[in-house]
């Protein structure tokens, strides 16, 4: 049964494009190993990311982020089993606010307002799961 897990994080420092670059070459190399699909966001020192894949490969990679020093206030938003990949052929995917909001401003909007609240629900937290899922085809079939 493929798992699905999702968290929220603070960056310990600004991180700059080409080190974000080199964050997401690494971690593509260790997923696709690891058989781990996923997406990445990252605006404004906060990161947002899925992770999908077998359970225990999953929650492997989600403990080595939450001991990676360039994060802090790791916020576990969801883990639960999921009957097929949302990202598949995606190692691990970047998509920067620009790239959602050019295909649905209303789903970035509501994901940069949570990204930048600083108390989560877990409604608002499946709420940014649905927004991701929904915009998705668009950014996969216009790349």
């Amino acid at each position: 049964m493929l798992h699905l897990l999702s968290y929220m994080s603070t960056s310990q420092d600004f991180i700059k494009p080409v080190d974000l670059c080199a964050i997401l070459e690494i971690s593509v190399a260790n997923n696709i190993h690891d058989g781990i699909s996923g997406i990445l966001m990252y605006h404004d020192g906060l990161f947002f990311q899925i992770l999908e894949g077998e359970r225990l490969l999953v929650e492997a990679c989600y403990k080595r982020i939450s001991f990676d020093r360039r994060h802090k206030a790791i916020s576990l938003l969801g883990s639960e089993p999921v009957e097929s990949r949302t990202f598949s052929g995606w190692g691990m995917r970047y998509v920067g606010p620009t790239e959602i909001s050019h295909y649905d401003k209303g789903s970035f909007q509501d994901i940069a307002y949570l990204m930048n609240s600083s108390k989560l629900a877990n409604s608002k937290a499946l709420n940014i799961l649905r927004s991701i899922r929904t915009i998705f085809p668009y950014i996969e079939n216009n790349q």
